[in-house]
């Protein structure tokens, strides 16, 4: 053999003791702070390890050091006094932060653990905060919450975090059975970097999600128990002019069975035909007088291209009242919107119809006619966890009977919050104005009403198809004839099944 044959063997061993066992030359220097860095830096942490031991306890990043080595062989216990005691003196070290929540959420305490990884997306590490929120959620099994931590994770820069945030996510939408948005995380998460580890892994969860078709029908099916403490809209001046009776309320229970269903078929192009049903039956257990149906049929066709749609829907609407007397009312609702996302859309829709009164005990007193309305529909999501309904709308009745010629405006919102998968509360206004044309025959008065309706409700997610929902509501209605004011409460407690 060469000299220099000998002398490039001798140097490949040594570079293979230093690279395979570092403690070789690590052994033969005077142990240091610094060199314990640079150990640890290098992810030799039991040498690190070995090494601080020797170290004076009272030196400036002792136990910064000594908290993170514990934390990367996991021994948690003997890291977090370390941990604790270094985050007074660097408060917003990600290094820190980020072994703080770990910690704490290996042992559950999960609202500890939540507010180190908060404050990680506090400083500036808004990727990796936000991926640790997810897991602490995912622990508390709050998955609404945990996705949208975990799909805000899928946007950061860091491929790794990104795709293992995007494994996370799919996940959920897996088991909830949402299998259109799995697979498109999925593939989005693999093309970050299609040669690591973690596509591997979206690999394989990716064989294991089904194709799943749009679904084109959903089904409704309720019941609710109702408290209505004034069933008859006694007015609330307590007695009819020139009469010494004073009216009581009129209270009664009553049992509300609904049943909606929803279908569409998409026609290509952009175009789909729907329809829906809506039927409701309540049922008083004392005052069968104000027992009501309502039958609600929809049909129609509409488009959609790049955020901007239409539709065109005829209505059929029937309410029957006590068994005898019903309205009818045919419509068309021409509309078109804009939706920039999956969080916001606003319709534009016109109505115009014809009312039928099957039961007219006048002619002043015939409800049917011609109605026109212009109304706008908004619907946005202002947070992950807060969306917003509103309606506008307001119109025309041109009803056959002078009594009820009317103008009408109705302002209508809504907000709903998610706490968790399971838990939502809301809470909604609306007021409606009734400004009627003509002096009504009976009172020899114009009437005009101001109608104001507050309510709240609190749902609980029992499972995929199961809801309970309990809700109370307020009405007061103040109108020029005395004895057309009211209040009423309603207080109901329901059970809803969907598939």
């Amino acid at each position: 053999m060469s000299l220099f044959s000998r002398a490039f063997t001798v140097t490949r061993i040594l570079c293979f003791l230093m690279v395979v066992s570092p403690s070789a030359w690590v052994l033969g220097q005077q142990p240091s702070m610094q060199l314990v860095i640079e150990q640890y830096r290098q992810q030799y942490f039991e040498l690190a390890l070995d090494l601080l031991v020797t170290i004076d306890p009272s030196e400036p990043d002792y136990a910064y050091y000594h908290g993170l080595i514990h934390y990367q062989l996991f021994n948690f216990e003997q890291a977090l006094p370390s941990l604790l005691q270094a985050n007074q003196v660097r408060p917003n070290d990600a290094a820190l932060l980020q072994a703080l929540t770990d910690v704490y959420r290996a042992d559950q305490q999960w609202s500890a653990a939540a507010g180190y990884a908060q404050r990680l997306v506090d400083v500036g590490e808004h990727q990796q905060g936000f991926f640790l929120l997810g897991k602490i959620e995912r622990g508390r099994n709050n998955h609404a919450a945990a996705l949208t931590h975990f799909i805000h994770a899928a946007e950061g820069e860091n491929t790794r975090i990104a795709q293992q945030a995007a494994l996370a996510a799919a996940e959920i939408h897996y088991r909830n059975e949402n299998s259109d948005l799995a697979r498109a995380i999925i593939l989005e998460g693999i093309s970050l970097n299609p040669d690591s580890f973690d596509a591997y892994s979206l690999r394989q969860l990716h064989q294991n999600v089904p194709l799943q078709e749009t679904q084109k029908l959903h089904v409704s099916l309720g019941y609710r128990l109702e408290y209505d403490d004034n069933v008859a809209l006694v007015p609330s001046i307590g007695q009819l002019p020139g009469s010494p009776v004073i009216i009581s309320d009129e209270s009664d229970v009553r049992h509300v069975l609904t049943a909606d269903v929803t279908y569409h078929q998409p026609l290509g192009n952009g175009l789909v035909a729907f329809g829906e049903a809506h039927l409701a039956h309540n049922r008083q257990f004392e005052l069968s007088l104000f027992d009501q149906t309502s039958i609600n049929l929809v049909a129609g066709i509409g488009g959609s291209w790049n955020g901007l749609g239409w539709r065109l829907p005829v209505e059929y609407d029937l309410q029957r009242f006590d068994g005898s007397r019903f309205l009818t009312t045919w419509s068309v609702l021409p509309g078109i919107y804009y939706k920039p996302s999956d969080d916001w859309m606003l319709h534009l829709f016109a109505r115009l119809g014809e009312i039928d009164d099957h039961q007219v005990i006048s002619p002043i007193e015939d409800q049917g006619g011609n109605l026109s309305r212009l109304g706008i529909f908004v619907y946005g999501r202002l947070t992950d966890d807060l969306s917003l309904r509103g309606i506008v709308e307001a119109g025309d009745n041109n009803a056959d009977g002078l009594n009820w010629q009317r103008n009408e405006a109705r302002v209508y919102a809504y907000l709903e919050y998610a706490f968790n998968s399971r838990w939502t509360a809301g809470a909604g206004v609306q007021y409606q104005r009734l400004d009627f044309d003509n002096v009504n025959d009976v009172f020899q008065v114009r009437r005009d009403d101001d109608i104001n309706e507050a309510f709240v409700s609190v749902a609980y997610q029992l499972d995929r198809h199961w809801e309970l929902r309990a809700q109370a509501s307020r009405v007061q209605q103040d109108s020029t004839i005395d004895v057309l004011s009211y209040n009423r409460n309603v207080f109901s407690l329901g059970l809803t099944w969907e598939y």
